[in-house]
């Protein structure tokens, strides 16, 4: 199992790789700040599960090009443009973050995605693909665009010679022009963008259905409880009945009382035993279907408040940012893959994309801003700046691998993530 960490303004985007035909498991410990007042305020650990939601997707886990084979009376490759579109976007993603932004590699990032476009304009068409056609073509058009831009601005910021990145603009500009030209730029580009590529790629896309394992253990917790709240107020009436007689005043009562009590006992009973069955017990199950409706596999998902176990304490208690709040809450969320084997051909791996939405724990945070004033170049300059927390978060994958990531945060916003060396 692989995994990969990216924080944006209010939440937290977690991508985990899964083979198949295997059982995989993810352990996320969140160690969040008492300024959070987690105990005071009563919340329940499950308010994770409902801050997360999740995509599915097929890998494409090695930027191959065994695709655009498409022949003119061959209709059946309608899969190839949207796996192309995938690895046009790996592959230049890869390079960008390869590169040392020298001159050699920025004329190698040129050349690839150069020839990539060239490939994709150059395949035979026919009436039945060519729709699938311009949607790639269109689409891999812009991320060569953006993908572009995005490494020169990067290289800029770092005060890297500018000069030479003057030929990829021209590149940029030029598949700008192209889309221009022959489909026309819309208003909101990036938004259309987003959900024409989300439409073309349904094909490799996984869908869900959800259900919730917790009812079978409510109706054995009520039952229980019912029986046990039933038996106290019995034994009640009985103890009164013995000392006092069948028929008398004080059994009178004791039947009054019991039954006013008997559903405050019955619920007590039943958030106690509720509790005791769910420990350590998933509460959804996910099944995954394929665009053929074929079942992929099924994932499990568990949040609770723990006290983590030694080995995750002594990660905890490594690397850099050891220092702690006294009494941590730390919240456990597990989840479990079982991903079979009914893959479709050429994928080896599920990419499960979960973002989880931290606005709400963040709000807990107190809104707190600090002001600082220094002297610089003559002039004094007044700063403002909100109060930083820290949530450190450890994983363990497979219960064998274990990361470590700290995330630096505010009332109102999420400021930074980096990884901790705890070895």
């Amino acid at each position: 199992m692989k995994l990969d960490l990216e924080v944006l303004d209010t939440s937290m985007q977690v991508r985990t790789t899964v083979s198949k035909n295997k059982t995989s498991s993810l352990e996320m410990y969140m160690f969040l700040p008492n300024d959070m007042g987690i105990r005071e305020r009563d919340i329940c650990a499950s308010v994770l599960l409902d801050l997360k939601a999740s995509r599915y997707h097929y890998s494409i886990s090695k930027a191959k090009f065994p695709l655009l084979k498409q022949k003119k009376l061959n209709s059946d490759s309608t899969i190839d443009f949207p796996i192309f579109l995938k690895t046009f976007k790996l592959k230049l993603s890869r390079l960008v973050q390869d590169t040392d932004k020298n001159k050699a590699d920025l004329r190698e990032f040129l050349e690839v995605a150069s020839s990539l476009l060239n490939d994709l304009r150059n395949t035979p068409t026919t009436d039945d693909n060519i729709k699938d056609f311009k949607s790639a073509d269109e689409l891999c058009s812009y991320y060569a665009e953006q993908i572009t831009l995005a490494f020169c601005h990067s290289g800029k910021k770092e005060n890297k010679n500018t000069a030479i990145y003057d030929e990829l603009i021209k590149f940029a500009c030029s598949e700008r022009e192209y889309r221009r030209a022959n489909y026309g730029l819309k208003s909101k580009e990036a938004q259309y963008i987003r959900r024409k590529e989300d439409y073309f790629c349904k094909s490799i896309n996984i869908t869900q259905q959800n259900s919730t394992l917790g009812v079978l253990r409510e109706q054995a917790a009520f039952s229980l409880s019912a029986f046990l709240s039933m038996l106290l107020t019995t034994l009640v009436v009985f103890y009164v009945q013995l000392g006092y007689g069948t028929v008398s005043f004080a059994l009178l009562m004791a039947l009054c009382f019991s039954y006013i009590f008997k559903d405050r006992f019955k619920e007590l009973f039943r958030i106690y035993i509720a509790k005791k069955l769910s420990k350590g017990k998933f509460s959804y199950r996910t099944v995954l279907y394929d665009s053929d409706n074929k079942v992929v596999g099924q994932c499990f998902d568990l949040a609770e408040f723990i006290i983590p176990d030694d080995e995750i304490i002594s990660v905890r208690g490594k690397g850099k940012y050891t220092k702690k709040d006294a009494d941590e809450i730390v919240i456990f969320y597990k989840k479990k893959y079982e991903i079979n084997d009914k893959f479709m051909n050429g994928f080896t791996q599920l990419r499960d994309t979960m973002d989880i939405n931290l606005h709400t724990l963040l709000e807990l945070l107190p809104d707190t801003t600090l002001r600082h004033t220094s002297y610089e170049n003559g002039k004094l300059v007044k700063n403002k700046f909100s109060m930083l927390h820290d949530i450190n978060l450890i994983f363990r994958l497979n219960d064998n691998k274990i990361e470590r990531y700290r995330v630096k945060v505010s009332h109102s916003n999420i400021a930074k993530l980096e990884p901790v060396n705890w070895s």
